[in-house]
């Protein structure tokens, strides 16, 4: 588990007879709230779930906040449309804020039914992962914008004029 082993065999003692429990964490909830929960879950050694939650689950959260965005401007409220983008965000942010700790625990106890004997986090995948973000984000996508300029316009119009 890690650095932090007494504080999660701490709440696996607390909540070992449940398979699924809410408790708090720090971590997951900072990680969450910056919209970074897959650095977390890398960190964490649980690959699949951040293949799974930053490709599946992400995109149906940004196909639905989009879609709710634009009908709320539709409507000539982009104030409402940010808010509701808020809710939805505050909402995911908090639910696998409460959630990370059973998902770890489901995690570990599938890692010890196959007698998998890997150890600790690993602290190298999230920063290679975060870096490819940036690398992507500064360098490749001002290009992309460079040669289709029509994203400008389309940005524009979804977002109401702020971008």
């Amino acid at each position: 588990m890690g650095p932090f082993t007494s504080y999660y065999l701490n709440i696996y003692d607390q909540h070992s007879e449940k398979p699924w429990f809410l408790s708090w964490n720090w971590a997951c909830f900072f990680t969450s709230f910056l919209g970074a929960e897959i650095l977390w879950l890398l960190y964490r050694r649980m690959y699949f779930f951040a293949f799974f939650i930053s490709f599946l689950g992400r995109g149906i959260y940004e196909f639905l906040t989009f879609k709710i965005m634009f009908w709320c401007q539709s409507l000539g409220g982009h104030a409402l449309a940010k808010s509701i983008g808020w809710v939805f965000r505050l909402g995911f942010t908090f639910g696998f804020t409460v959630l990370a700790n059973a998902l770890y625990f489901y995690f570990l106890n599938k890692k010890i039914d196959l007698n998998v004997e890997k150890k600790g986090t690993d602290p190298f995948t999230p920063i290679i992962f975060f870096m490819i973000h940036v690398y992507i984000v500064f360098a490749l996508l001002p290009g992309f914008i460079e040669k289709n300029p029509q994203i400008i316009g389309f940005l524009r119009n979804s977002l109401g004029g702020s971008f």
